[in-house]
């Protein structure tokens, strides 16, 4: 979402300047920081390897505006001041002299800035989640005392938000075709038929060729935004990086670790994806993970009636809404043309709210809403229309593509199939999201499955036991396989356990504080209990 022991010069607020590398600190560097195998030779190993000697400059931090002049980020939240930049990384590893991207950042700088440890980075998940708008919520989640002693940086990784190839205009997409997915979405993900099996295949296809010829998209797996995350870190002059990723991004620090072990200073890893699992495997646990997530989210409208409209019949009425769209779907916005209101942007809708249980609530209401006699179609068209717009589901599902890539034809619908049996509310949903996939029109970059971080300081991998997103038992596999981890546990339904759930417990925030501050981990005695 590593350690070299070379002190490197750094501006704070302004003026942009390389790190002066010495040619002995060079080959240290190279003989002692990086995993991901020993062969100089081989391809990927020279691309872990270009991300630590490349040239780069410090952040020139600027007020947001002044940097994303589309007024997208802005510079005071909540009355809190923060700024921008971006660090210009090569597009293409393998030819590190060439192309470059220019990785949007957004900083919370440190209170104490004369105590100041260093830079936090930050990284939200998704894929396809923008760590430059998610730095005021992380602030909000950590302690007082990390907001004191790091700057917090989020970035926009590959395909994402305001990360683009260098000389790009400046509204251009970040992923030319990552947008169109929203069209593609407005089909029957739902429909197991034969029938509906073949037409949402040639969607699937004729989407994902419109992708073939955009710049970034053949490299904007999870082996690149790792090797952006080392050139970030080097840029900031943090000898080590201090890394704090949830859901997806717990993926980029697994591969962090791996490839460059002895850089990391303390690391965070909450709601795990196991890089080790296969497309199939991952897909098919979300989706039993989305199908309890709903019956709990069930379960609590029974019991909390005054608070849920759909009480006892919640099931019922998520049945009979999805029933609705399925015979004659309402149309939403995306971006101004009127596209269907489908079965999959209510599933999709639905489940995402259940992430949080403070939003139960609302949900309830709109599944309500849209499941009575006239239909109110409304708050789930504004939810959906939202999540269309915001472009975060394209580079989401190709990240997920190229490092995890799915089979075509008879294999595939042999995933739908067994996803539908482990998840009858949302597991046919879920491949169907993923169907793209099967025809992944450029060659996959996948994870390395049998990482080990040998070399890595102590890492801490939270689990939270009921995640409706990541399942628990993927925290549990990780710590397993990382040479060095301890994994705690938070017993909550939520996704995540940053922040301590609605009761703020400082059993998550001061435990994870203490490890940021220190670098020291202790490892959990007791279970974290949520509320």
């Amino acid at each position: 979402m590593g350690a070299g022991t070379m002190a490197r010069t750094r501006t704070r607020h302004g003026g942009r300047q390389a790190h002066p590398w010495t040619a002995a600190a060079v080959a240290a560097l190279l003989l002692t920081g990086c995993g991901g195998g020993s062969d100089d030779g081989d391809p990927a190993t020279r691309k872990n390897l270009a991300a630590t000697t490349v040239a780069v400059s410090a952040p020139d931090w600027r007020a947001c505006e002044t940097v994303f002049p589309d007024g997208t980020v802005p510079s005071l939240v909540d009355g809190e001041r923060y700024d921008c930049a971006v660090v210009r990384v090569p597009l293409d590893y393998a030819d590190p002299k060439g192309k470059t991207l220019d990785l949007a950042l957004r900083r919370r700088p440190a209170d104490d800035a004369r105590n100041r440890i260093g830079s936090l980075v930050i990284e939200p998940g998704g894929p396809g989640g923008s760590g430059v708008g998610a730095v005021p919520d992380f602030a909000g989640k950590l302690s007082a005392q990390v907001r004191q002693r790091f700057d917090i940086v989020g970035f926009d990784p590959r395909g994402v938000g305001h990360t683009r190839p260098t000389g790009s205009l400046p509204d251009a997409p970040a992923l030319r075709c990552g947008g169109a997915l929203a069209t593609y979405f407005a089909h029957d993900l739902g429909d197991t038929s034969a029938a509906g099996a073949k037409a949402l295949d040639a969607a699937a296809a004729s989407y994902a060729r419109t992708c073939r010829d955009d710049p970034v998209f053949p490299l904007m797996g999870t082996m690149n935004v790792v090797r952006d995350v080392e050139v970030l870190r080097r840029a900031m002059g943090d000898a080590r990086l201090t890394y704090l990723g949830v859901s997806y991004g717990t993926e980029v620090g697994i591969v962090y670790a791996d490839l460059y072990p002895s850089h990391i200073r303390a690391m965070i890893i909450d709601g795990v994806v196991n890089p080790a699992q296969s497309g199939t495997t991952i897909l098919v646990n979300q989706a039993v993970s989305w199908n309890r997530g709903l019956e709990r989210f069930f379960s609590w409208c029974a019991d909390n009636a005054e608070q849920c409209p759909i009480r006892d019949q919640a099931e019922g009425q998520f049945r009979e809404m999805l029933a609705r769209a399925h015979a004659a779907p309402v149309r939403m916005d995306y971006k101004g043309t009127p596209i269907p209101l489908s079965t999959g942007w209510l599933t999709l809708v639905s489940v995402l709210g259940i992430y949080e249980p403070a939003a139960y609530p609302s949900l309830a209401a709109a599944i309500g809403s849209a499941a009575q006699a006239p239909a109110d179609w409304d708050p789930m068209r504004e939810k959906a229309s939202g999540l269309a717009n915001s472009e975060s589901l394209g580079p989401a599902v190709w990240t997920t593509c190229m490092d995890q890539p799915l089979p075509q034809g008879a294999a595939f619908e042999d995933i739908v199939a067994q996803a539908a049996a482990a998840a009858p509310l949302t597991g046919a949903v879920q491949a169907n999201i993923n169907r793209p996939c099967a025809h992944l029109p450029v060659a996959p970059d996948p994870v390395p499955t049998n990482y080990r971080a040998q070399g890595s300081p102590p890492i801490m991998v939270w689990g939270t036991t009921g995640d409706p997103a990541t399942p628990f038992q993927s925290s549990r596999d990780v710590v397993a396989q990382l040479a060095n981890a301890s994994l705690f546990v938070f017993e909550a339904d939520q996704h995540v356990a940053m922040g301590g759930g609605p009761g703020r417990k400082a059993c998550v925030v001061d435990v994870q504080s203490d490890y940021l501050l220190t670098a020291t981990l202790v490892p959990q005695k007791n279970a974290c209990k949520g509320d």
